[in-house]
């Protein structure tokens, strides 16, 4: 559509450029054509220049991540060392490898004193030696020393060499052996209480040499009679 002369007239005088829009007539006509397009269109049209870039979320760190890694092992120092003989101030509570000498036993009395000296487990070959006796202290510089053997193979060496098939079955029939009766005729001299409170005593120290299997096998109580 013209525009009119008094208007093109009145645009000259302003100095202002021409815009179609600022036609009243032109206008009208754009606003209708506007509004006859439906809003889901205008929305298509819009989405479709759109480009979404995800955002990438940063991952957030875990418990394990946050914890400090663990100190690594050093050796032991000669206090740790000189601690720990202090207390083991008796050859009873250390193991020689005798009849009636478990291992196992004595292996709780020395993680017990390494926990009072702070040695911690890391450091239990080095410390190892402190709890053995006779030959078994031999036994450990012959076959384990500067081999560079875990602490868990040297309780395992220790034990296959000390803690036989021929000795658990010596432990056995000894078992089998002991009852109250026998107890009695042994010690003629001792009343009832003191032959049974011999013959628990008697009987837990053969047990700690039997098997796993028989450990359970033959339990405790066990006084009269015989299997």
């Amino acid at each position: 559509m013209d525009w009119p002369e008094e208007e093109i007239t009145k645009q000259l005088k302003s100095g202002r450029t021409f815009n179609s829009y600022q036609n009243p007539a032109i206008r009208a006509r754009i606003e209708a054509n506007m509004s006859a397009i439906a809003p889901a269109t205008v929305q298509t049209a819009i989405t479709s220049n759109l480009t979404i870039t995800p955002q990438r979320r940063t991952p957030e760190p875990t418990q394990s991540s946050l914890m400090p890694p663990p100190p690594p092992p050093h050796g032991l120092t000669t206090k740790a060392l000189t601690d720990l003989s202090k207390l083991y101030n008796s050859e009873t509570i250390k193991f020689g490898g005798e009849m009636y000498d478990i291992l196992d036993a004595k292996l709780k009395i020395f993680c017990e004193m390494c926990r009072m000296v702070n040695i911690q487990p890391y450091n239990y070959h080095e410390a190892f030696p402190l709890m053995l006796k006779g030959r078994a202290h031999q036994f450990y510089y012959d076959h384990l020393a500067e081999r560079n053997f875990s602490f868990d193979d040297m309780i395992q060496r220790t034990k296959n060499f000390f803690h036989t098939v021929e000795n658990q079955q010596l432990y056995l029939q000894e078992w089998r052996s002991t009852t109250l009766h026998n107890v009695i005729a042994q010690h003629p001299d001792k009343n009832l209480s003191q032959n049974l409170e011999f013959l628990i005593d008697k009987l837990q120290k053969i047990q700690r040499g039997l098997s796993t299997d028989y450990c359970y096998k033959y339990a405790l109580p066990r006084f009269y009679g015989s299997t």
